[in-house]
């Protein structure tokens, strides 16, 4: 979830909202452009992500937030890289804000002295950065992903019986793979030896 923030003096937009990182990070050029680097204190860190790759910061900084009437000094990493957020607000603003994130509603609410407040995400930032339909995935490299028919030369491939599918589960996958076509994320191809599990298993979508 996207939202805008009053930082220090300045209102910061396309901060993410993430329960799932253990810190907060602030990016370099953002510190440079609100003219408070000088706040920052040397010290060397690594970050961990969920691919185990690991990025390093190298400065801290506590910054004032301003969220609804409610002041807060935040513990900032300072990251000196690229990436489509400005801020990354995580799980010790949260718990320091007393906050609980709906991603489904797209509002934080926390309680203050005034009663609960709510702070709404940026939708239009939110479409910005993540697919919302299948003509916003175009463009993926494969070195993000692909997928690939291992074979081994002492185990044939076997084909397997067509499953037949009722009408309305036919017509899903239909449509899907119509989707998919469209925008060049899957091609056709032919595999006159058969394949290891040519049957789709239709899963339904929770809404």
């Amino acid at each position: 979830m996207a939202i805008s923030l009053l930082l220090h003096d300045t209102n910061v937009k396309r901060v993410l909202i993430d329960p799932g990182s253990s810190v907060n990070i602030i990016l370099l050029r953002v510190l440079n452009e609100m003219q408070a680097n000088d706040k920052a204190i040397p010290k060397a860190r690594s970050l961990s992500g969920f691919d185990n790759s690991s990025v390093f910061t190298k400065r801290d900084i506590v910054l004032t937030t301003f969220t609804e009437e409610v002041i807060k000094d935040t513990k900032f990493q300072v990251l000196d890289a690229d990436m489509d957020y400005n801020i990354i607000l995580a799980r010790p603003w949260l718990h320091d804000m007393d906050a609980v994130p709906s991603t489904l509603h797209q509002v934080i609410k926390f309680s203050s002295q005034w009663g609960i407040r709510r702070i709404y995400g940026d939708q239009q930032a939110s479409r910005n950065y993540f697919a919302w339909s299948h003509s916003d995935m175009t463009g993926i490299s494969s070195e993000v992903m692909t997928h690939k028919l291992n074979e081994d030369s002492l185990h044939p491939p076997v084909k397997q019986k067509k499953r037949k599918q009722g009408s309305f589960k036919n017509q899903v996958i239909q449509d899907e793979v119509q989707k998919l076509l469209k925008i060049d994320s899957i091609r056709e191809v032919k595999y006159p030896d058969g394949l290891a599990n040519s049957n789709t298993v239709v899963v339904p979508k929770k809404e």
